[in-house]
């Protein structure tokens, strides 16, 4: 393994540790005594699931959209618009209301993104997909480089 992937891969790891690893350790410490009683437990596992669940309905929602016809396409388009209207609606009230300290879990997790971003990027210009990605364009450029040397 050269330096250059053993470069990325450290860049790689950085951006999964600012990305979400540590976010999720800020979380669970922030949170960790609700977690712990049955009510935290049950409200967690409620949360996941509706996660889930959301994710599958917004999935055949847009199936519906795509294949669908008459007024259930417009339907499932409209519903694909307003859903995340609400939501985002809800997470704007949730914010300003504070619920559960919320505002400073955002702010933590937004914060370390920003370095994962970086970290992200450099990440994928030392990795072997950089080279693939702009493997067609160095090509082009080496012949289009020769055809002037034959000129």
């Amino acid at each position: 393994m050269d330096t250059k992937t053993v470069w990325s891969i450290i860049f790689g790891l950085l951006n999964h540790v600012l990305a979400w690893i540590l976010p999720l350790v800020y979380v669970a410490v922030e949170y960790s005594f609700f977690v712990e009683t049955t009510l935290g437990r049950i409200t967690f596992l409620g949360i996941v699931s509706g996660l889930i669940a959301f994710r599958f309905f917004m999935h055949r929602l847009k199936s519906v959209a795509e294949s669908g016809y008459g007024i259930s396409r417009e339907v499932a388009r409209e519903a694909r618009f307003i859903l995340p209207v609400l939501i985002t609606l809800a997470l704007l009230y949730v914010i300003q209301a504070n619920v559960a300290n919320l505002v400073h879990v955002l702010i933590v997790v937004l914060l370390l993104n920003v370095p994962a971003s970086l970290f992200r990027v450099l990440s994928y210009r030392l990795s072997r997909r950089y080279d693939n990605d702009t493997a067609p364009k160095r090509t082009f450029d080496m012949l289009q480089e020769k055809q002037k040397m034959q000129k």
